[in-house]
């Protein structure tokens, strides 16, 4: 996501990977785990969560935005070798600072390493309009892809959407480029369902404001992801 980020509408170019990212690549271009490599947990830091896979899930804290910073900004090298294009590099740090201060950024270790992030939110009118407290919103999915084990992005969105249940929110929801067609059928895979589309103006690294188009897709919090 770009602040959550979808397709922006520019004519004559691919299609980005946007909003809600790629759950699982095995591209990679950059490697962020200098960024990233932590040696081990800290033991103060209480582990929130678990997927599927036994990866730890932990709030991010402010010492972690470079980071989160460093994981989305690969993820624009990795899928430019696929010729779309995604977010920007750098990411823009103001969107992750406020994210993590709102406590709605995560990381997720495996075996001391950060492997992979997740944003989730309680509201999300930007993109979805003013509505009832039903869903958790899912941003900035991205996953190391040199050091995070297949299927952890899937992880991840089961992890979201069990936690989203357990605040009594029956809904998963992201967003994503509507004219990507192999992503969103890759949402469609696993049982996101299309909710129409939006177009929304964000700022992008330059606090440039950009248009973007984005397919809105939802699934229940109540039913298993595909594997788990």
């Amino acid at each position: 996501m770009v602040t959550a980020g979808c397709g922006r509408i520019r004519p004559s170019r691919p299609p980005l990977v946007g909003s809600a990212g790629v759950p699982d690549s095995t591209w990679g271009t950059r490697d962020p785990r200098g960024a990233c490599h932590h040696g081990s947990v800290d033991p103060d830091r209480a582990v929130v969560g678990q997927t599927d896979g036994g990866a730890s899930v932990l709030v991010a804290r402010p010492d972690d935005v470079p980071c989160v910073q460093a994981l989305l900004s690969a993820a624009v090298h990795r899928v430019a070798a696929l010729g779309y294009r995604q977010w920007w590099d750098p990411f823009p740090v103001e969107t992750i600072e406020d994210s993590v201060r709102r406590g709605e950024t995560y990381l997720a270790f495996d075996e001391g390493m950060v492997v992979g992030t997740i944003a989730v939110q309680w509201d999300d009118p930007t993109y979805w309009g003013v509505r009832p407290p039903d869903a958790g919103y899912v941003h900035r999915l991205c996953t190391a892809a040199r050091v995070a084990r297949p299927g952890l992005g899937v992880e991840l969105l089961s992890w979201a959407a069990s936690m989203a249940s357990d605040r009594g929110r029956g809904w998963i929801r992201l967003d994503t480029p509507a004219a990507n067609a192999r992503l969103c059928s890759y949402y469609e895979s696993l049982g996101f369902r299309h909710r129409g589309e939006t177009e929304v103006t964000v700022k992008g690294a330059s606090d440039t404001p950009e248009r973007w188009r984005c397919a809105l897709y939802e699934r229940s919090t109540r039913t298993p992801f595909p594997g788990n």
